[in-house]
């Protein structure tokens, strides 16, 4: 899984099985000509008036962008990861002109008839001052969306001159080279690991229903977002309470996830009659890297399954339930990661009962502070802040009955976005989701009687 030149100026490499996942889940070709699990971020930005010419800027910025990280320029052929360092300067302009261009329209505009590209894209919305990342999952994450973002940033304030030819030598190996994860053949205790963690997937007790008129059949429509910023204030005072109760903001909001679920069900939950939610819990494995600088702008995150016990609903059972979780993190999992994909690879595409949590419980992942990886204000030569970040938001094209929601921190406010499918939930039902989250971590944090 690292990269050979098989040809001159030709690399590749196999998949890593922690893309393959990703890429099966891309292929299920729900909706015509769209792709699921396809992500782009939107960065509004303000570019101080010695920047002239923007659109000149960003083509050079873009240039720079992929000297650095070439995988945005890759693209899967077959089994393999192909990437092609440009010849003339006629395959660099063809590229950038293919990636990089000017739109006139609103970001979810762009972002709902953007066809999925091979490689990575970059939109320049001047009228909004945003520009707009799209990429196939299988290349990255929201972590690596941050900091392609802010790398863009700094070449838009320090352009450089880009010779390619020997960018190749910036490509990363896929994550499981880097963290050095056992590949097959497996030794008994991987094999036993890997076996227990799709047993743990299971639960003795029934799913918590959500109500819902929609089947998970029915054909997939247009995928939206509904997003909620937190206020300064509130994002602080949910700061200051998790310290105080010892819980990470992370298993706060989870809990609270589960909880408004709760108040979303068929029936409501019961002592007399313990439910279960299927949790999944996203884990950033850059630590794991060999290579941590390498790996900034890949795919280098994962999922883990947790049924969550449900008895009375209340923030305080699902709160202690994810501390222990988020405490044991991934380590427990990251010597069988791969045989367990492996094997989970064999189910992907096997359909689940209509009724099954897989298909209606929605995902939480954290993508933490953004203000670690972006940049606030970006300085010129002379000292003068030449860029400013106003936002930034990350997010998937979903075609599953199951809503993906991301969070993270940016100027001291928390953000928290949903992505979701119309034809399973209503933009109003999703609302009262993300509503009830706030409230259940409120309330749960004894921030509002």
């Amino acid at each position: 899984m690292s990269w050979s030149e098989v040809a001159p100026g030709r690399w590749e490499r196999p998949f890593g099985y922690n893309e393959k996942v990703p890429l099966v889940m891309s292929n299920l070709e729900k909706v015509p000509g769209r792709e699921n699990w396809f992500e782009t971020s939107i960065t509004r930005i303000t570019l101080k008036n010695f920047i002239n010419e923007p659109e000149l800027a960003l083509r050079q910025a873009w240039k720079q962008v992929r000297f650095q990280f070439p995988e945005i320029a890759a693209y899967p052929s077959g089994d393999k990861y192909v990437y092609e360092v440009p010849q003339t300067e006629e395959e660099v302009m063809k590229w950038l002109y293919s990636t990089c261009s000017t739109a006139y329209t609103t970001a979810d505009e762009l972002i709902t008839s953007l066809p999925p590209p091979k490689v990575m894209t970059v939109h320049w919305l001047p009228h909004t001052g945003e520009f707009v990342f799209s990429s196939s999952h299988f290349r990255l994450d929201g972590r690596a969306f941050m900091t392609l973002s802010n790398t863009l940033c700094h070449a838009l304030v320090r352009p450089k001159r880009v010779v390619f030819g020997n960018e190749a030598s910036n490509l990363s190996p896929a994550f499981e080279i880097l963290a050095g994860i056992p590949q097959a053949p497996y030794n008994p205790e991987i094999e036993a690991a890997a076996t227990q963690r799709l047993i743990a997937w299971g639960s003795q007790l029934s799913p918590l229903k959500i109500a819902t008129s929609s089947s998970p059949e029915k054909p997939a429509g247009v995928s939206r977002r509904v997003t909620n910023v937190y206020s300064v204030e509130e994002t602080s005072a949910i700061v200051k309470a998790c310290k105080s109760n010892n819980l990470s903001v992370g298993v706060a909001l989870n809990a609270g996830l589960v909880s408004a679920v709760c108040a979303l069900a068929e029936t409501a939950p019961s002592v007399d009659e313990e439910h279960y939610f299927m949790a999944v819990c996203a884990f950033d494995l850059r630590k794991y890297s060999s290579s941590p600088t390498t790996s900034a702008a890949t795919l280098s995150s994962t999922g883990n399954v947790y049924p969550i016990t449900i008895t009375d609903g209340s923030f305080a059972s699902h709160a202690a339930q994810f501390k222990e979780i988020f405490q044991k993190g991934f380590d427990p999992y990251i010597e069988s990661m791969t045989c367990f994909q492996e094997r989970v690879l064999n189910l992907v595409n096997q359909s689940l009962p209509p009724d099954s949590p897989l298909n209606w419980h929605p995902v939480l992942s954290s993508l933490g502070n953004a203000g670690n990886i972006l940049d606030s204000q970006i300085v010129d030569e002379r000292g003068e802040v030449a860029v400013e970040l106003n936002d930034f938001w990350v997010g998937m094209e979903i075609h599953q009955c199951q809503p993906q929601l991301f969070v993270w921190t940016l100027h001291g406010q928390l953000t928290m976005t949903a992505c979701y499918n119309e034809a399973y939930w209503s933009g109003e039902r999703i609302q009262e989701l993300l509503d009830g989250i706030k409230q259940q971590v409120l309330l749960g944090l004894n921030l509002r009687q």
